[in-house]
């Protein structure tokens, strides 16, 4: 029988570390990290510290944040949080492919509560296609282990106001991230 204290990460380590950005990473941090966690969550673009947690702490299950559901134009890149970066999104939108969701009056939807976050259309599939390609393509040879997908959703958290061009209802967009979180799942265990 394995020993009770035994659990994902090495014995006695439960927990979970994760960043969803700020201040940049200590060494006191990583280190704390490498003692007590068994999971670390960190922003796709703290390459670094993902491959110091790797070394130290092999048994560790590292993973990129990377959100399904928007897009951030305050992100300076060249990684980004979003699957679909905002400048990939914005040259898609110049060029007649626009992914962003938007009102009945075509406006974009900014997220309330959250600046420059803006709806991304995961009702369509060219959408999802374009951020698990993108994704797969920067896990790849990454230290990361995989991602942690944020903002599947389940109400309107962030001021959407259903009905949107392409949207009635909560449920349609739900079934779309549901599409969007499986494919991406297989993609990425292939890597």
């Amino acid at each position: 029988m394995a020993n009770k204290l035994t659990r994902l990460g090495g014995p006695g380590k439960f927990g979970a570390w994760v960043r969803y950005g700020g201040k940049p990473i200590t060494q006191q941090q990583l280190d704390f990290a490498v003692k007590n966690y068994s999971v670390a969550i960190l922003q796709p673009w703290e390459l670094d510290a993902a491959r110091y947690l790797k070394k130290r702490a092999p048994q560790m299950v590292v993973l990129a944040y990377k959100c399904l559901s928007s897009t951030r134009s305050y992100e300076p890149g060249p990684i980004y949080s979003s699957g679909v970066s905002y400048p990939l999104a914005q040259s898609m939108a110049n060029s007649g492919k626009d992914f962003f969701a938007h009102r009945l009056n075509g406006d974009r939807i900014e997220w309330k509560g959250y600046p420059k976050h803006f709806q991304m259309q995961v009702w369509n599939a060219d959408y999802r296609w374009h951020w698990v390609d993108a994704v797969v393509r920067e896990m790849r040879d990454s230290p990361f282990d995989g991602v942690m997908a944020d903002n599947d959703v389940e109400n309107d958290y962030y001021g959407l106001d259903l009905p949107i061009q392409g949207v009635e209802s909560m449920t349609k967009i739900r079934e779309h991230l549901d599409f969007l979180v499986a494919y991406a799942g297989v993609e990425l265990n292939k890597i």
